[in-house]
């Protein structure tokens, strides 16, 4: 919902002379490039591809990017239909972004990272940076924000419990924001079901079938849920479903520990809507790296060795082998030397006890491997 919120402003701030009210519209997130690609789609991309790179690498880098993203609220129409049969519908939207996008010649990478660099000056001048020196003033969670957030919580079933995170991508803020506000808020409904994050659920007793995502927090209050929050849902559904309790726990407990030390997430899609650990999130760069998925149907935990392998830095097959002997050192974990170009994987019930913060520490050195490169690069 994050997402939402954003280009929601982005499109408030050109300033259309009739503008949308978004309070009664029912727009959501289209992804201009789709999801679902069509062999058309892929022969557009097929001649914008880099050295090594295949056209459904090119598709998965910028797909989620700002620059392919826009409101609509005519998304079975638009569907996976090729660009002109899109510039049409888009023609005639009451959105000055989606008329623009109409304006377009075609729709490939150039036009992305063409309208991403636009949009990002925008964003930049609606969200300029603190300043560097003086007082810092910390960042607030404005009044129609707050109110939505308290709208949320105080429908809360009383069986059901969520957390700061939760609330941060309900009201599209920061973490610390959230927690800043309900640290200083003193009427905030349902207080006692709000945990800092899983783990303080977990030593709580909160029941894990109590757990409310974003997602059902923005029914509560008639918010239209994206496609990206929907699968976080479905994701929690299905590991709750599936596992024990205690693995459940321990499995949302690391993707906390995750996000908390800056790491991004993606959410994919299929019967067993996968969780990727991404090293960062695109709001750093578009080209992702991640080494652990996880599966909530199955219960296994992926290292994406073959991910790797087409991908500095660990196209270096010495790192790749380094990460498989940091993996194989946590208990229960046993990777076969030979599948340093595959996908092995190992049991999410690895991540109970210290295994969740063995297994972190692991995926953290390889974010930091990453960071290096990056910083590198630019």
């Amino acid at each position: 919902m994050q997402r939402t919120f954003v280009l929601r402003r982005l499109e408030e701030a050109f300033d259309s002379p009739e503008p949308v009210d978004f309070g009664k519209a029912k727009v959501s997130i289209e992804h201009v490039m789709p999801q679902s690609m069509t062999e058309e789609w892929y022969e557009v991309l097929r001649k914008q591809t880099d050295p090594d790179e295949t056209e459904s690498e090119l598709h998965g880098r910028l797909l989620h990017t700002l620059g392919n993203l826009t409101l609509t609220a005519q998304n079975s129409k638009l569907s996976n239909h090729m660009f002109e049969r899109k510039q049409k519908i888009f023609q005639s939207s009451g959105l000055s972004m989606n008329r623009q996008i109409a304006d377009a010649p075609s729709w490939g990478r150039p036009e992305i990272e063409a309208r991403a660099a636009l949009l990002a000056d925008h964003a930049c001048a609606l969200w300029p940076a603190p300043a560097t020196s003086g007082a810092q003033t910390p960042e607030r969670i404005g009044q129609d924000l707050a109110q939505q957030l308290e709208h949320a919580l105080a429908m809360l079933a009383t069986d059901r419990w969520t957390t700061h995170r939760e609330l941060a991508v309900l009201v599209g803020a920061k973490t610390e924001t959230v927690s800043q506000h309900l640290r200083e808020a003193t009427d905030v409904a349902r207080r006692e079901r709000i945990f800092k994050d899983t783990r303080a659920a977990e030593e709580a007793g909160a029941a894990p079938e109590g757990f409310a995502p974003a997602a059902t927090l923005a029914e509560l209050v008639g918010l239209e849920v994206d496609e990206f929050v929907e699968r976080e849902r479905r994701f929690h559904a299905l590991l709750l479903e599936n596992q024990r309790p205690d693995v459940v726990r321990a499995t949302q407990a690391l993707i906390d520990e995750w996000t908390r030390a800056d790491g991004g997430l993606v959410w994919g899609g299929g019967t067993d809507t996968s969780c990727f650990l991404l090293a960062w999130d695109e709001g750093v760069d578009a080209d992702w790296r991640w080494a652990l998925v996880l599966y909530p149907m199955s219960g296994r935990a992926e290292v994406v060795f073959q991910h790797m392998a087409r991908r500095p830095p660990f196209d270096d097959v010495a790192l790749r082998r380094e990460l498989l002997h940091r993996f194989n050192a946590v208990p229960g974990v046993d990777l076969p030397e030979d599948s340093l170009n595959r996908r092995p994987g190992f049991p999410l019930q690895v991540l109970l006890g210290d295994g969740g913060q063995r297994v972190l520490e692991v995926s953290l050195w390889f974010r930091e491997r990453c960071l290096e490169w990056l910083n590198q690069r630019t």
